[in-house]
């Protein structure tokens, strides 16, 4: 039941000095699995055991809303896609974009329908981008995916606010 401990984690893990290591320990609930298990076992390497926790730590994995709200997964999802490792969903995305848009210019297709399949889209990405993120890039903390995906984030919100929601309502008030 036990998940493989992630050789590229465990390297960034090891440089982490006692103290550290015993500080995400007892943190263990902020972390995923992957992360406490690879934490357990360089505790038990260096020090013979782990240490014992004098307050009542809850040990429950991440759940989605756990990672947060990704602003670049949502609003440039297909090219947040393609720097993220998943080269071919956004290579699709790209590809159906691009024909739902023939579709409506040549008027075989519902503004509507294509406009709400995006939306889906979007906010399918934008609510698991954190944790998609989290296990192509191998973060070792909260910290530091916020930090790394903090580029994306800003610009999400600006092409966002500069473009995609300019270019939505004009789609939506064109039609009717």
């Amino acid at each position: 039941m036990s998940n493989p401990i992630d050789p590229q984690k465990r390297e960034i893990l090891s440089r982490k000095t006692d103290a550290e290591l015993s500080d995400i320990w007892a943190r263990k609930a902020e972390y995923p699995d992957d992360v406490v298990q690879t934490v357990r076992a360089l505790l038990e390497e260096r020090l013979g055991s782990v240490p014992e926790l004098s307050i009542a730590v809850n040990d429950t994995t991440q759940t989605r809303q756990d990672y947060g709200f990704n602003f670049g997964a949502f609003f440039i999802t297909p090219l947040w896609l393609l720097f993220h490792g998943r080269v071919g969903t956004g290579v699709l995305l790209i590809v159906l974009n691009f024909i739902s848009r023939a579709a409506v210019l040549l008027g075989e297709g519902g503004v509507f329908s294509v406009i709400i399949i995006q939306m889906f889209i979007m906010f399918y990405f934008g609510t698991t981008g954190n944790r998609i993120a989290w296990e192509k890039k191998g973060y070792a903390s909260r910290e530091e995916l916020k930090e790394g995906e903090r580029g994306w984030n800003i610009a999400g919100i600006l092409i966002g606010i500069s473009i995609v929601i300019p270019l939505t309502l004009i789609s939506l008030f064109s039609v009717m």
